[in-house]
């Protein structure tokens, strides 16, 4: 089973999807001002609360909240969450969430939500078990929130987990609740 070290957050904390831009922008996300002239002129014509997504844009540190895995004949695995993750501009969705393990999540909007499409996959990542020994994991998503009121926030993920070690296969599921605050 893994350990709290095999990972500072399997979702918080995710191949970033191929865009070819000139911006300074992360592939796969959009310029921070959604591609539009930067100019004095156009900055003050926009009101600032026009963006339904500008809300969500930034980087996020945890202050709390637990990850549990659970596979079959192998029990439960209980993680603090810590660390952070970055959300930014979409190129095909409105955000992505961006995770530390080159895992990159689409999301949509809906209020003061963003609703993480179901059945992404996160690819392959390197795990630490609790006996020191080296494994890989792959994580579909079923269903995934980030909420934000203000500077703060909630993410409430869950899915499928397939965990290898050496010929040992398990398939597992995980859910992940978390707290968090932008980081300045």
């Amino acid at each position: 089973m893994p350990s709290a070290n095999f990972r500072t957050s399997i979702w918080a904390l995710l191949a970033l999807a191929a865009c070819s831009s000139s911006s300074s922008a992360p592939p796969g996300t959009a310029p921070a001002d959604g591609g539009a002239d930067a100019s004095p002129a156009n900055a003050l014509d926009a009101a600032p609360d026009a963006d339904p997504a500008q809300p969500f844009v930034g980087t996020w540190q945890f202050t709390g909240g637990t990850r549990m895995i659970t596979c079959p004949m192998y029990g439960n695995n209980s993680t603090t969450l810590s660390g952070s993750f970055m959300v930014a501009r979409g190129v095909d969705a409105p955000l992505v969430l961006v995770l530390p393990d080159s895992c990159v999540l689409k999301l949509d909007l809906n209020g003061t939500s963003a609703v993480a499409r179901p059945q992404q996959i996160c690819p392959a990542f390197t795990v630490k078990f609790s006996d020191g020994s080296p494994g890989t994991e792959v994580d579909t998503l079923n269903n995934g929130t980030f909420v934000v009121s203000g500077e703060t926030a909630t993410v409430a993920l869950s899915g499928t987990a397939t965990v290898m070690a050496g010929s040992l296969v398990a398939q597992c599921t995980f859910t992940e609740l978390g707290t968090l605050m932008r980081a300045r």
